[in-house]
């Protein structure tokens, strides 16, 4: 049997449709298909319809109490390590998430690069060429970052609604045809935001990180899948500290229906996965952007 050629490709996610189809023919079809099947056994329906309430104690007064505790695996102990000082370097301690923002009217352009760029920025245009501002778990950078700006960005080249995709390598901001950033989040909140508690009334961006199932598929098969996992995780906090940085709050976000966002997102959601939701706004004891 003659060994099929393995196509070259730049694993910082494919720049060309040349690069996408030959992915699309290297990938062993029931890795995908596991793989896939795997996520969806684990995706929400609508939560009006389902909730989220989710936890499989009988006793649900014991997840109460045991809410942010380590289960212990072992008694000897050694040393604490409760320390109270500031280390002293700005942005690097993570404030509170907050589901609830101040009304902003507009933010600008310059905001939303800066925390596009040092947030997840693949690219050799950092400056002395650095490392890129969070790890991939694998190297391959397979997590995309689809960007839904829920205010008008003053000086931006995209209308109000458009939604797009932050190419991480080129820094570039290419619009998703025929998709609407309202729509999107109406559809992973399953309403506006701010129509139920607790549901991010005032927010000003929507981000949400998916996984290339092709692409993490590709150098790891099922394995990548979980390095993909790490890296979302990776970005949405480095997101998180940039956001304090340029004064804003944040909070991640996973209830949400996971095929219905990827359509609503224009992706396949076999191919195509939703695996977290970041949300930005102006923290409440704050007047503007």
């Amino acid at each position: 049997m003659t060994q099929q050629a393995i196509p070259t490709i730049a694993f910082n996610h494919p720049q060309r449709l040349a690069d996408r189809l030959a992915i699309d023919s290297m990938v062993a079809p029931d890795v995908l298909r596991e793989v896939e099947k795997f996520h969806r056994q684990s995706s929400l329906l609508r939560r009006s319809r389902f909730g989220l309430d989710m936890t499989v104690f009988h006793d649900k007064g014991l997840l109460k109490r045991l809410n942010r505790r380590t289960l212990r695996v072992s008694d000897v102990r050694v040393e604490s390590v409760a320390d109270s000082r500031k280390l002293g370097v700005h942005g690097l301690q993570r404030d509170r998430s907050q589901r609830s923002f101040a009304p902003t009217e507009s933010w600008a352009l310059d905001t939303l690069k800066q925390l596009l760029f040092h947030s997840f920025s693949t690219g050799a245009s950092h400056s002395g060429g650095s490392a890129p501002p969070c790890a991939s778990a694998g190297g391959v950078y397979a997590v995309n970052v689809f960007v839904a700006p829920l205010v008008p960005v003053v000086g931006a080249g995209f209308k109000p609604d458009s939604l797009m995709h932050f190419d991480r390598r080129e820094c570039v901001l290419f619009r998703m045809s025929s998709c609407s950033a309202h729509a999107a989040v109406n559809v992973c909140l399953d309403g506006e935001p701010g129509s139920a508690p607790d549901s991010f009334s005032g927010a000003a961006l929507m981000l949400t990180y998916v996984i290339d199932l092709e692409l993490s598929t590709l150098r790891y098969a099922e394995r990548g899948y979980r390095f993909s996992l790490i890296e979302s995780g990776l970005m949405a906090q480095q997101a998180t500290l940039v956001g304090q940085v340029l004064g804003l709050s944040s909070c991640m976000f996973g209830g949400f229906p996971d095929a219905e966002l990827a359509s609503a997102l224009g992706l396949n959601a076999r191919k195509m996965l939703p695996c977290l939701v970041q949300f930005f706004g102006v923290p409440l004891r704050a007047v503007k952007l």
